[in-house]
């Protein structure tokens, strides 16, 4: 006797629905999905908020950014590990 997993009876009892109610289905899950992806990024942004006001984060500028991320990627290329790459 082999288990369903839960995936698969929840496919199954979907289809057995008739078109309308799937379609409200998916309008529900939708509304759901959306509300729960809101939560989430409203708690990221009061995460963020509150580490910017204790000083964990700080914000600057575009070029800072640019040029952090130019040394860092110079950090790990393979010339500034002592490799030579092999160009074609």
């Amino acid at each position: 006797m082999s288990k369903t997993s839960l995936y698969q009876q929840v496919i199954e009892a979907v289809e057995a629905l008739s078109i309308d109610d799937q379609r409200e289905l998916i309008n529900t899950l939708n509304l759901r999905f959306n509300l729960r992806q809101r939560q989430q990024i409203m708690t990221e942004i009061k995460e963020v908020q509150e580490e910017y006001q204790s000083g964990k984060v700080k914000f600057d500028s575009v070029n800072d950014f640019l040029e952090e991320l130019d040394i860092a990627f110079s950090e790990t290329s393979p010339q500034s590990r002592g490799r030579e790459t092999v160009s074609k």
